[in-house]
């Protein structure tokens, strides 16, 4: 009886080995409903395809995978910071417009995509160039930022070297002051007044009349005495004249009036140094890159019916006018950035390059 058991489980054994037994695979989970992260965050090079390097999104904050980036390969730096061509994917249940998506490194926001339409479960490729700081970077990818239940993912980047950028010019100088007005003159002194003359001598006291002489009578005789002459009176002394009156001292000289000082003339304002690239700078080189691209674009959608097509020829000739000139200057370089990234951000574009370059993701 047992060696009947044993030989039944043999043949059983054997029947299952015969036929193999397939492992259930697990369950694809169910995308969630609204946009999500998902895959990897890539850095890719100028031409949009070479894989520079990459990392899983995490949506937690274990776990986190730590990416490093050499400063050289930046497309553009300055300041401590340095611009990088980033590519990482989302993806909806249900398909959602008008969308936006933001990046912050060490809650700082660093990259913003808008205007961000999606279809139903079909995975969406975004496109983007943020800023990061020189170091280590906490990437926090904000999906769906302004939506209900934004969807968050994690990456942590170290940026080496300084990302240093250009110098900015030297301010111009400071204008001169203006020149001290010249000192009014010195009003003359009046002169000096003479000493007025000593006034007049008092004036002599008059002499003393004379006495008349007393005559002597001759002895008198018996006669009777003869009376006496009259006595004369003194004369009157003479009126002392009034001394005369001393000369007026003579006015000074009135001083002349102190001339007006001539007004200072107006600074002149300060010359301003516009900030200009040419061929060998960071910026030069970014705007080399969209001029490639453009021309590409615009040789590669002729005849394609792309909508902004005229656009596109009219923004390819604005960049091909400033490479011939082999200079740019910092306001027109901004312009010419923003119209090209709003073409990298433009999903009609992206499709029409796709379509023109069978295999492509929308670049050469």
């Amino acid at each position: 009886m047992k060696s009947k058991v044993l030989f039944v489980i043999s043949a059983l054994a054997a029947a299952a080995s015969s036929h193999g037994v397939e492992t259930a695979k697990p369950a694809t989970p169910a995308v969630v409903s609204g946009p999500q992260v998902t895959g990897l965050f890539r850095f890719v090079k100028p031409d949009g395809m070479t894989v520079i390097t990459q990392g899983a999104i995490s949506t937690g904050t274990s776990g986190i995978v730590t990416l490093t980036m050499a400063g050289s390969d930046a497309i553009s730096s300055g300041s401590g910071r340095c611009a990088f061509n980033v590519k990482y994917d989302e993806q909806s249940a249900t398909a959602i417009a008008n969308t936006t998506n933001r990046l912050y490194a060490n809650d700082t926001l660093i990259a913003q995509n808008t205007r961000l339409d999606l279809e139903a479960n079909k995975l969406k490729t975004i496109w983007t160039q943020p800023y990061l700081f020189a170091g280590v970077n906490n990437v926090r990818i904000v999906i769906n930022a302004d939506g209900d239940k934004p969807s968050t993912g994690w990456i942590r980047v170290n940026v080496t070297g300084s990302c240093g950028g250009v110098t900015a010019p030297a301010p111009a100088p400071a204008p001169a002051p203006a020149p001290a007005p010249a000192p009014a003159p010195k009003p003359p002194e009046p002169p000096k007044t003479t000493t007025p003359p000593a006034p007049a001598p008092a004036p002599a006291p008059a002499p003393k009349a004379p006495e008349p002489p007393k005559t002597t009578a001759p002895a008198p005789a018996p006669a009777p005495k003869p009376p006496e002459p009259p006595k004369t009176p003194a004369p009157a002394p003479a009126p002392t004249p009034a001394p005369a009156p001393a000369p007026k001292a003579p006015e000074p000289p009135r001083p002349a009036p102190a001339p007006t000082p001539a007004p200072a003339p107006a600074p002149k304002p300060p010359v301003v140094t516009e900030v200009k690239y040419a061929p060998g700078s960071s910026q030069w080189n970014q705007l080399y890159t969209a001029f490639g691209y453009s021309n590409y674009g615009v040789t590669q959608l002729k005849g394609k019916g792309y909508k902004r097509y005229d656009e596109l020829v009219y923004l390819n000739a604005a960049i091909t006018k400033v490479v011939n000139d082999k200079v740019v200057t910092q306001s027109a370089f901004n312009d010419l950035m923003a119209k090209w990234n709003s073409f990298l951000n433009d999903p009609a574009f992206v499709a029409a390059m796709k379509s023109a370059v069978p295999g492509g993701d929308g670049k050469k």
